[in-house]
């Protein structure tokens, strides 16, 4: 890792556990997150763009990543002056290569898509009071594209170096990462 630096980087489907395991780095070892969603929804916020909904969130995404670099987000993430950082919710090719070449690691998330939309109902998020057919058809539109500048999950998913499948408890996840992780920070 650059300077001592410790990157991960975590990917995954919607609800997927992204957060989850964003949140027990920063409780267990003092991890500071960074989520790209949440860089979006203030840009969206400062610029009075409206509600953070999905949609919404997408196109401010990829026009931030056209008007700054396909990178951007992951960018300004990693040139924090942090040691340990988790960079969450990466979802284009050069957020995951910017982390790689940070030196920095991936971290994929997964779960049945029937699981993740349960989940949603239960978070209370602005933007997620969606049908499954509106869930599903989003989940589509992120999960391929050519354009460096958009979304392209399972492309992103593809360069993690570790994968992690999400079907349990919150309790066996945390288990799973503390797995992952005590190897490779410790």
């Amino acid at each position: 890792m650059q300077n001592n630096k410790i990157i991960i980087g975590i990917v995954g489907t919607q609800s997927s556990g992204k957060d989850t395991i964003a949140d027990y780095l920063v409780k267990k070892y003092d991890f500071s997150n960074i989520s790209t969603g949440d860089m979006v929804r203030d840009y969206i916020r400062e610029n009075n763009l409206g509600a953070p909904e999905r949609d919404l969130m997408q196109k401010v995404a990829n026009q931030m990543r056209i008007d700054n670099g396909p990178d951007v987000l992951a960018r300004r993430a990693i040139e924090k002056p942090l040691e340990r950082i988790i960079v969450s919710g990466i979802r284009a090719i050069a957020e995951a290569k910017a982390v790689k070449d940070a030196g920095g690691l991936l971290i994929s998330c997964d779960a049945p898509i029937e699981m993740r939309y349960e989940r949603i109902a239960g978070r209370n998020r602005v933007g997620d009071e969606v049908s499954f057919e509106k869930f599903k058809s989003q989940e589509e539109f992120e999960k391929k594209n050519a354009d460096p500048n958009a979304q392209n999950i399972d492309g992103v998913m593809e360069m993690a170096d570790f994968k992690i499948e999400n079907i349990g408890t919150i309790e066996e996840l945390n288990n799973k990462v503390e797995n992952l992780v005590k190897e490779l920070i410790t």
